[in-house]
C-alpha cells in the first residue's frame, strides 16, 4: 500500500509536467518494453525452440541493444533540454514518432495481427491524448497506422516475411497454437500494464482535480466555509427537502458588528483575522448537521434544517456568546474583542420560500443592529444573557 501511494504521489501531477518530462517519461516506458522484448530473445538463445527464425534472432540480439542504446541517448538529450522553451514541443514531437515507429518495428518482427498490436492501436493514442497535444498524436498514429498497413500489406502480396523472427508453421501449425498463445500475453503484458496502470493514474488525477475545482467552486477562499452560492444552495435544498415532510427550516443570518471600525483601525489584515475567528467559531459552535457559509462581506449565514424557530433562537444566542468570548490579537498582541448580531427566522413562519425566509432573517439582523448590536432578534423578540 506505501509503495503505490509512493507511486501515486510522484505521478499525481503528471498532467502538470512540462512536454520534455512527459516524453521522458513515455521514452523510459519504451526503455522497459524494449528490455522486455530483449529478455524474449536472450531466454530463446539459450532455450531454443523449433519455432523460432535464429538468422532473424541474431539479428535482435544486437538490433535491440541498440535502440536501447539510442533511447537512452534521447532520454540524455532529452534531460539537457528539458527546461529549454524551444525544446518542449519539438522533442515531444520526436518522442512520440520515434515510440510509434519502434513500437512498429517491434511489432512486425512477431506479426502485427495479433493481440499486442490490436492493445497498442487502443491504448497508446488514450495514453498521448492525455500526455501531448492532439496535433502530435493524431501525427504520430497516422504515421504508425501507415506503416502498419504498408506492412502488413506487403506481407500479404508476400514481399516480405510476416513476423519473421518465427518460422511460418508457427502461425498456422496447431501443436504451436499454446505457444503462439504464451508469447503474444508475453509481448502483449508491458503494453498492457502501463496502459492500464498510467489509466489508472490519471483517472485518480482527474478525479481529484474535479474534486478540488469543486471545493474551490463551493468555498469561500478566507474563512474556509461555503460561499454566498453554495450556502443558497444548500438553503434551497433543505427547503425543498423538507417541505413535503413539513419539517421546520430555520436561517439565522449575523453580522460582525462594527466591521467597517476594524478594518479602518487595525488593517484589513487584523479584519480578514477576526473573520476567520468567527468562521472558527462558528464551525466549533454548530451541530454536525447544521451548515454555515458566508454570505458576503462580514455577513454569514446558517442553514438550520429541521429545527423549530424557538431551538433556532437558543442555537443562535449560544453562537453569539462563544464569538463575543472569542478575541482577535492585533500586531501588538492586543487583544480585540469581536462581536456580532444576529436575526433569526423559520418556515413555520415565513413559509418555505427562500427569498422570503432570508428577507425575514435579514429584517431581523437590522433590528439587532438597531437595537445595540450584539444580540438576537426574531419574531420572539431579543434573548440576551
Amino acid at each position: 500500500m506505501g509503495f503505490n501511494n509512493s507511486i501515486v504521489r510522484y505521478f499525481d501531477d503528471v498532467l502538470d509536467w512540462t512536454p520534455v518530462r512527459k516524453s521522458l517519461l513515455v521514452l523510459v516506458i519504451l526503455i522497459v518494453i524494449l528490455v522486455h522484448y530483449w529478455v524474449f530473445q536472450i531466454y530463446q538463445t539459450f532455450f531454443p525452440s523449433k519455432y523460432i527464425n535464429y538468422k532473424i534472432l541474431m539479428t535482435l540480439q544486437w538490433g535491440l541493444p541498440l535502440l536501447i542504446l539510442l533511447t537512452s541517448l534521447l532520454v540524455y538529450v532529452g534531460k539537457k533540454v528539458q527546461d529549454k522553451d524551444w525544446a518542449q514541443q519539438l522533442f515531444a514531437c520526436v518522442s512520440t514518432f520515434y515510440y510509434s515507429i519502434a513500437l512498429v518495428i517491434l511489432g512486425y518482427t512477431i506479426g502485427l495481427s495479433n493481440i499486442t498490436t490490436g492493445l497498442v492501436m487502443a491504448g497508446a493514442p488514450l495514453f498521448g491524448f492525455v500526455l501531448f497535444q492532439r496535433q502530435i498524436v493524431y501525427a504520430a498514429f497516422g504515421t504508425a497506422a501507415a506503416l502498419i498497413i504498408g506492412l502488413s500489406t506487403l506481407s500479404a502480396y508476400g514481399y516480405i516475411p510476416y513476423g519473421p523472427l518465427f518460422k511460418p508453421e508457427f502461425f498456422y501449425a496447431f501443436e504451436a497454437r499454446p505457444v503462439y498463445l504464451l508469447c503474444m500475453i508475453y509481448f502483449a503484458l508491458p503494453h498492457f500494464i502501463t496502459i492500464f496502470g498510467f489509466c489508472d493514474l490519471f483517472f485518480i488525477r482527474w478525479r481529484q482535480r474535479e474534486r478540488n475545482i469543486h471545493h474551490i467552486s463551493i468555498t469561500d477562499s478566507l474563512t474556509n466555509l461555503y460561499n454566498r452560492r453554495a450556502i443558497t444552495n444548500c438553503l434551497e435544498i433543505a427547503l425543498a427537502k423538507n417541505v413535503d415532510l413539513v419539517f421546520p427550516v430555520s436561517v439565522v443570518i449575523l453580522d460582525v458588528d462594527l466591521f467597517k471600525r476594524i478594518n479602518d483601525a487595525h488593517g484589513h489584515a487584523i479584519g480578514d483575522k477576526a473573520l476567520q475567528v468567527v468562521a472558527a467559531t462558528l464551525q466549533s459552535t454548530l451541530r454536525k448537521a447544521d451548515q454555515v457559509g458566508r454570505y458576503g462581506g462580514e455577513e454569514f449565514l446558517i442553514v438550520l434544517s429541521q429545527t423549530e424557530l424557538e431551538q433556532a433562537v437558543i442555537i443562535a444566542e449560544r453562537c453569539r456568546v462563544a464569538i463575543a468570548n472569542a478575541y482577535v490579537s492585533d500586531e501588538q498582541d492586543q487583544r480585540l474583542q469581536v462581536t456580532a448580531s444576529f436575526g433569526v427566522s423559520c418556515s413555520e413562519q415565513c413559509g418555505y420560500q427562500l427569498d422570503k425566509i432570508v428577507r425575514q432573517a435579514d429584517k431581523y439582523l437590522y433590528e439587532a443592529k438597531h437595537q445595540g448590536r450584539d444580540q438576537v432578534v426574531s419574531i420572539l423578540n431579543t434573548i440576551r444573557t
